[in-house]
């Protein structure tokens, strides 16, 4: 911790992942004053938008011999619920739907 609030006030500004974190870290560290700004990871808000139509996937229209393709890329973590997307899979496979999923990521 020592060396984090060294490090946060020898900084020219400070990145954080969401308000909380912002307001504890500059409490905190006593750096109210510091240059700091909110980035979140995650999807950038200009893809915020209603979705038409045409956005919508037909999973009729895959074959046995060209299924659809999803790749799910995550580290196996108990927070990402990847038995959340297998459910989803199998729920599509009961209901006739050809859809292969392929999840890559570190174990």
């Amino acid at each position: 911790m020592f060396l984090q609030k060294k490090t946060n006030r020898n900084a020219d500004g400070i990145i954080f992942l969401t308000k909380y974190a912002m307001k504890k870290v500059l409490f905190e560290c006593n750096l109210e004053n510091k240059k700091s700004i909110i980035i979140p990871h995650g999807v950038s808000s200009r893809f915020n938008h209603s979705p038409s139509s045409r956005n919508f996937i037909d999973f009729k229209e895959f074959t046995k011999e060209f299924p659809c393709k999803i790749l799910y890329i995550s580290s196996i973590e108990l927070y990402k619920h990847q038995w959340v997307v297998i459910d989803a899979i199998n729920f599509l496979h009961e209901y006739g739907y050809n859809v292969k999923l392929t999840l890559v990521g570190p174990h």
